[in-house]
């Protein structure tokens, strides 16, 4: 069965590596094959995939050394060749209670979807990391209005 994670591994893969080096024999592909693939994802300003790429393409050679396909690991060795992220500057943190009163109302000020709203307050309000927020399960979330009854068409699985 493939998970979510895998399927968007797989993606990712198919969108930036295989135009470049999928139809050619494992064994052929050289660290410049991958620095050129990757150094094309940095073009296009995406610095986080371009980060993440190698060690995924990594993990398939590790695969194929394990499996006596290929004897070396190619995309291991562009590492150090990678650009750095770079980070926003300065992301100060809400330390005063008259800043943290202003989180709530700025989220629902915020340009954007309803849903995109809505998660902006779950993550004011449970402080968790949006990685962790977006990964929680619907039964992670009950309970959390006690003893109120569910409203009227809600599944009665999440009741």
């Amino acid at each position: 069965m493939e998970t979510q994670h895998g399927a968007s591994v797989l993606q990712q893969l198919e969108s930036d590596v295989f135009p470049d080096v999928g139809a050619k024999p494992i064994v052929a592909i050289t660290p410049l094959m991958v620095l050129a693939t990757i150094r094309i994802i940095e073009a296009r300003g995406a610095i986080d995939t371009a980060r993440r790429l190698p060690h995924r393409m990594s993990a398939i050679f590790v695969y194929g050394i394990a499996s006596g396909v290929c004897t070396n690991d190619p995309a291991a060795i562009i590492a150090s060749a990678i650009a750095p992220m770079k980070l926003g500057g300065r992301r100060p943190t809400v330390t005063n209670r008259e800043k943290v009163r202003a989180v709530l109302p700025a989220c629902d000020g915020a340009d954007g979807a309803t849903v995109i709203k809505l998660a902006m307050r779950l993550l004011a309000l449970t402080a968790v990391r949006p990685g962790e927020a977006a990964g929680a399960a619907w039964f992670e979330f009950e309970g959390l209005d006690g003893d109120a009854t569910p409203r009227s068409g809600a599944s009665p699985r999440y009741a």
